[in-house]
């Protein structure tokens, strides 16, 4: 299964999460100090203070555990898009292209080719060659592909053995760990969302997250 629209989805998340009491902040963490009974975070200026916190910032988290004292062997999986005008009902399924590593998927906005990966970081420049090949290819399945909307890439959290960090810190039993999902995050997220929450309160998931561990990288 797919979404035409994965933006609509996660915007009415994010409303929900709102409506229920949630604050929003768009601001860079500069600092996490670990008190004894709570954690303070210190942000822009300001410093504000939690019982608990859940570090779950995809590729950027890294960043983030290691102001808890935590490391991991974080990296990214760079993902390529390419958007493509599209009027015209071109397909009615996801394609794959195994010859080159990426797929064909309608959206509100136009038909997407996306994929291959690319183990580069956070910073490193975008590869041109990548985007070229994908369009390339992309009128070779589909010739009657509009022009070119938008370009961008995706940086998917990815760890060695290819699973998620979910659980508690082993620095501060008031920080959670909710990051490294690689491509399939926006699946995973209710899911991880009810394990976190499960911790939250002191209980323990439905399921077994032990795999999951931060431990296993210390």
């Amino acid at each position: 299964r797919h979404t035409t629209n994965p933006l609509a989805i996660s915007n009415k998340i994010f409303k929900s999460f709102l409506q229920g009491g949630g604050k929003f902040i768009n601001e860079n963490v500069k600092f996490i100090v670990s008190k004894e009974d709570f954690i303070e975070l210190g942000i822009n200026e300001k410093k504000y203070e939690y019982d608990q916190i859940v570090i779950c910032a995809g590729a950027w988290s890294q960043s983030l555990a290691k102001m808890v004292g935590d490391d991991f062997p974080l990296d990214t999986e760079r993902g390529y898009h390419v958007l493509f005008n599209n009027d015209k009902k071109l397909i009615n399924r996801p394609i794959g292209w195994s010859q080159s590593g990426f797929y064909l998927v309608e959206m509100d906005e136009g038909i997407r080719a996306a994929g291959t990966v690319e183990i580069a970081g956070l910073n490193k420049p975008i590869n041109q060659k990548r985007i070229n090949m994908i369009e390339t290819q992309s009128r070779r399945i589909l010739p009657q592909l509009g022009k070119v909307k938008s370009t961008w890439i995706g940086r998917r959290p990815t760890l060695p053995d290819s699973k998620p960090v979910i659980g508690q810190s082993l620095k501060n039993k008031n920080v959670m760990y909710a990051f490294g999902h690689q491509h399939i995050g926006w699946t995973l997220a209710a899911v991880t969302g009810k394990a976190i929450n499960e911790l939250s309160k002191g209980s323990k998931p439905n399921f077994d997250i032990s795999p999951f561990s931060p431990k296993r990288f210390n």
